[in-house]
Parts: C-alpha cells; structure tokens; sequence
C-alpha cells in the first residue's frame, strides 16, 4: 500500500496559473494576482507596491498569499495599463516601453492609474509625458480628457492649455464627467461664445455728424469678409481659439479698405477688441473652485 504524501497537496486555481509578471525577465515571486477589467491575470509583488506605491497593502501588513485566493479585482483599469503600471515599478530600465511613441490615451490610462495608486514617479513622468504631447491632443476630443485629468489631480498649467481646446467640443463629452467640471465648463465656454458673437457682429464707425460711416470699400470688405466667417458664435469658437479669428479671416479682403483710413481704423479697432477679450477671459480654475 503506497503511504507517500502527494507532493501537491494544494490546487492553485487555474486563474492564478495564468498570472504573470508583465516584467518578461522579473526572478520576484509573484504573491499577489489582480484581475483587470478586461478579464486578465496579472501577477504583482508586494514588496515592490511598498517600495513604489502607496495605494496597495504593503508587504509587511499584507497577509501571507493564499494560493487558493481569488485574484484582486481591478475594474477601473484594463490589463494594457495595469502591465505598463507593474512593469514600470521595477528596478530596471525600461526603454523598451517606449513612452514617448504611446497614444495620449494610453499616456491618459497610465496618468489616471499612478495618480490612483499614488505611484509617485510615474505621476510626474506621465504629467511630463502629456505636457510634451500637447500637440497631438491640444483641441481634439482628447482635450476633454486632458482637462478632466489634470483639474481632478490639480495640475493647472495643464488645464490652462488644454481648456481652450475643448470650447469647440459638444457638451455631450462632459455628460459622463464630474458635475463641478461640467458647470465651470459651460461657464468658461460661455465667455468665449460672448466674444465669437462679437466676432460676426459688423463693427460701425459713427462720425461726429452722428451718422454711421459707409463706402463702397467697407460694404465690399465686409460683405466678402462675413461671407467667409461661420454663420454661429458655436461654429466660429474653432476658429477664434485657433487665433483665425480675428487672424487671416479678417485680412484676406483688406485691399477694399487701403484706400479708405477710417474703415482701416474700424477694422483695427475691431479686431484689437477681439484680442482683448480672449486675452481677458479667467482662467480656467476660477470657474471650477
């Protein structure tokens, strides 16, 4: 009669089989496993969550691993970020992540998990990252997500380049964010829907006869110059954030006024008052605190 123990007494869960380090050549063990949200294992050590991070147990308060456990689930981040997150925590180089060729989205993904985990380093790496990226987000739908990540983390200079980007944005793409955000975000739109109707407004010049000033020259700059111009303040935004406004749009027909110097004086007058107002618009941060 055979008598010898089996020298597997305990079954590890086939989820926890699959779990591995995303760091190909890490020799820690693996003593936690979490789950993302798009179902993957993914395997992490404790000792270096205590060393980087601040958001996950330590491993001198943590209990010992119970191979029959079930994994940690993670239901706010996917497993591409979570790997990039585990990953990076590593004492190694890790050139071969290649952060600077990554998707804003991706950068965004990773931002939003280190500032969660309070994983230090990358939170200043990834608000460097999305810095450097201004322009591949800077007034795209991207920009939204731009501002929604840097006014929840307090990260204003960010917020001061990317608000303006997002005046052209539907309202519909603050609907799933926070409340506070989406009121100080009507309101700061609203200062720019105020000066891009001033924008498409015809400016007039009074004399001192008190009559309104008219020659052929400023009704045929003014009648090519509107032709040119959205027909909405909400459709011209675009363009007055983009400085097109009162930029080439309004230069473009000036040969019918370089004869006349009070249109000219109208005209300069017109678009320096557009400068103005943008340049005067509070910042961001005064709507949202």
């Amino acid at each position: 009669m055979n008598t010898e123990t089996p020298e597997a007494s305990i079954e590890v869960p086939s989820s926890q089989e699959k779990a591995v380090c995303p760091f190909s050549d890490c020799d820690i063990p693996i003593d936690v496993v979490f789950q993302s949200s798009d179902g993957v294992m993914i395997g992490g050590h404790l000792q270096l969550f205590s060393t980087y991070s601040e958001g996950f147990p330590s491993s001198d308060v943590a209990q010992a691993p119970d191979p029959n456990s079930e994994p940690v689930p993670l239901p706010g981040e996917d497993s591409t970020t979570l790997k990039l997150l585990f990953k990076l925590m590593h004492k190694r180089r890790h050139a071969d992540c290649h952060l600077e060729a990554r998707q804003i989205g991706e950068i965004l993904n990773l931002a939003e998990a280190a500032e969660k985990y309070f994983v230090f380093h990358l939170m200043e790496i990834c608000r460097f990252l999305i810095v450097v990226k201004e322009r591949t987000w800077k007034g795209s739908t991207n920009a939204v997500k731009v501002l929604a990540y840097a006014t929840k983390n307090n990260y204003w200079d960010i917020v001061d380049t990317a608000a303006p980007g997002t005046v052209g944005c539907p309202p519909t793409e603050f609907k799933n964010l926070s409340v506070q955000l989406e009121l100080a975000w009507f309101r700061y739109r609203q200062k720019w829907l105020d000066i891009a109707e001033f924008a498409l407004t015809q400016p007039q010049y009074i004399n001192a006869k008190k009559k309104i000033h008219e020659c052929n020259g400023s009704i045929a700059y003014f009648a090519h110059t509107f032709a040119d111009l959205p027909r909405t303040a909400s459709a011209a935004l675009d363009l007055l954030v983009k400085g097109l406004l009162p930029g080439v749009y309004y230069d473009r027909h000036s040969e019918y006024i370089e004869n006349c110097s009070t249109c000219r004086d109208l005209v300069a007058v017109w678009k320096s008052g557009i400068r103005a107002k943008v340049a005067a618009i509070p910042t961001f941060k005064q709507f949202y605190v």
